[in-house]
């Protein structure tokens, strides 16, 4: 028996079933599952780190698979989308027209007392939501009651403009009194395997909506070009012809080739 170290730092027993999931998320068959698995038990030993247990299954797929490696890193890459919030918001705007809604971006709204700036405003059928995206460079960070509590003071100021409910939106999991208070008030939640079987990660996943930091292949100065230029998902970038590409990020042809061959390679997993 194995124990690791969880980041908050409480020891608990090795649990293969939670690789296994995420490897299956991330669209490994049966047999590569063992075989991770199998070899990542070999380098096991007790008190390691969950994140370095994570590093290890992230280069035993790279050695094996590399565009899977890349959908395994998801969480990573969304966080990669930082410092700031604001590319993490165009992202999430992407997700929510995926889901059927029309969408505005940090709209200045008078509310009854003040004046609020709201990161995404997004409206389906009879639906007019008033969006907060709350995003973490820390992607193993919970999203506390707290921002629960303040997304839902500004709607109560907001909603004589007709919004008919909240949402928070975040890249990592919610606290459970976040989930608690939200249910409480309806407010929806949109987070890291939140609402379970239609978190972020799923809607990702179904819908190829994969953030152009999940490259492994591309560098920094080149990922800062493309989001400056609202050049946020993969799909976006593979609708570039090379010579376009070339021309946005600086780089010859040969760089821009490759990341559309990677691009194309992720897209097309599952």
């Amino acid at each position: 028996m194995v124990f690791v170290k969880k980041r908050d730092g409480n020891l608990e027993t090795f649990d293969p079933s939670k690789i296994q999931k995420a490897l299956i998320r991330a669209g490994a068959n049966k047999s590569l599952i063992k075989e991770v698995i199998d070899e990542l038990q070999t380098k096991l030993y007790d008190g390691i780190p969950t994140q370095k247990i994570f590093y290890i299954v992230f280069e035993l797929l790279r050695k094996r698979k590399k565009p899977l490696a890349s959908r395994f890193n998801l969480k990573t890459a969304i966080a990669n989308l930082g410092p700031s919030g604001y590319n993490f918001e165009v992202f999430t705007a992407h997700v929510l027209e995926e889901k059927g809604y029309l969408t505005q971006l940090n709209q200045i709204v008078q509310g009854k007392d003040i004046t609020h700036e709201v990161d995404i405003i997004a409206k389906k059928n009879n639906e007019n939501l008033i969006c907060e995206c709350k995003f973490h460079n820390k992607p193993w960070t919970y999203c506390p009651i707290q921002t629960a509590l303040y997304t839902y003071a500004r709607f109560l100021d907001v909603k004589i403009n007709g919004f008919t409910q909240p949402m928070l939106i975040t890249n990592t999991r919610f606290s459970p009194d976040a989930i608690k208070y939200s249910r409480g008030v309806n407010m929806k939640l949109l987070g890291w395997k939140y609402p379970k079987h239609q978190g972020l990660e799923q809607i990702i996943d179904k819908k190829a909506l994969f953030p152009i930091t999940i490259l492994q292949d591309i560098d920094t100065p080149a990922i800062g070009k493309l989001l400056r230029q609202h050049v946020v998902l993969i799909r976006d970038l593979i609708q570039l012809d090379i010579k376009t590409l070339s021309q946005l990020i600086n780089k010859p042809p040969k760089y821009s080739e490759n990341l559309i061959e990677e691009s194309r390679a992720i897209s097309k997993l599952k």
